[in-house]
């Protein structure tokens, strides 16, 4: 699930074969949107929030009206394997899509047409999005690597080696500096973002790590895993801050508010939990 960026409309993702537009505050349905041919993985909106792209198994993702959930008759098919993860770049022009395959593929945000394909993961393609500025795309991979492209050509410009176990999630600082990426190996790592060169290795974590984010500042790490705890962590010395106890299963996501004064995790024990963004 996710919000259009006034909040005004949240879209779902479902294994039903359909996604969902809703009223952000009433919760009522605006839409259905129907096309893809098995589950929809992924939904998420444009930055304008006028467009919506969705991923699914059906190895298409397919770009709607944001506000209606009507297709704009893009079909973005290519991929060879079920379509993982997508992401609009900051001016909405671009889309990029990673899959299965091995491959991730950059996408004109308006007609719909392919502009470059990514190759050199030898494994499934599991995350991707771009910098805050567009220049770059990061892809992240079972094959143990995340790899830096060109955001307008799709030339490979770095390979981020070092963990040794399949990369779950990755994601750029809200300035662009600094990348962090989260791995079965139990550890997060962060990387410059320009270059590609490792920073620091973040370690504790008992179990895969599952995701990982930064606060708006970069000044703190928060991570998630299956051994029950979040991990709250400084952002420059690599220091443990603090340990987010009191799911009872394994934790799938989270996030810090925009503030960075909260942190909101996600669990398979049904629950979702807030928590104070600073003191853990």
């Amino acid at each position: 699930a996710r919000f259009s960026p006034d909040s005004a409309r949240i879209v779902t993702a479902s294994a039903d074969g359909t996604a969902r537009l809703w009223d952000g505050r009433s919760g009522t349905v605006l839409a259905n949107c129907q096309g893809h041919q098995g589950p929809v993985l992924t939904a998420g909106f444009s930055p304008d929030g006028a467009r919506i792209v969705t991923t699914g198994k059906d190895k298409t993702a397919r770009l709607w009206d944001g506000r209606a959930g009507t297709p704009l008759g893009r079909v973005l098919e290519g991929h060879q394997g079920e379509v993982s993860a997508a992401a609009f770049s900051p001016d909405g022009a671009r889309v990029v899509t990673a899959s299965t395959d091995g491959t991730a593929r950059l996408w004109d945000g308006r007609a719909g047409t392919l502009l470059s394909t990514l190759q050199g993961h030898q494994g499934p393609v599991t995350a991707t999005g771009f910098s805050p500025d567009g220049a770059l795309i990061i892809t992240a991979s079972k094959d143990r690597t995340a790899r830096l492209w060109d955001g307008r050509s799709g030339t490979l410009l770095a390979t981020l080696p070092g963990h040794t176990d399949e990369i779950t999630a990755t994601a750029f600082s809200a300035d662009g500096a600094r990348i962090v990426t989260a791995s079965k190996d139990q550890t997060a790592r962060l990387w410059d973002g320009r270059s590609g060169a490792l920073l620091l290795t973040l370690q504790g974590h008992q179990g895969p790590v599952t995701a990982a984010a930064l606060s708006a500042d970069g000044a703190r790490v928060v991570t998630t895993s299956t051994d029950r705890t979040a991990r709250l962590w400084d952002g420059r010395s690599g220091a443990l801050l603090s340990t987010l106890q009191g799911h009872a299963s394994d934790l799938a996501a989270a996030e810090f508010s925009p503030d960075g004064a909260r942190i909101v995790t996600a669990s398979k024990d049904k629950t979702a939990r807030l928590w104070d963004g600073r003191a853990g």
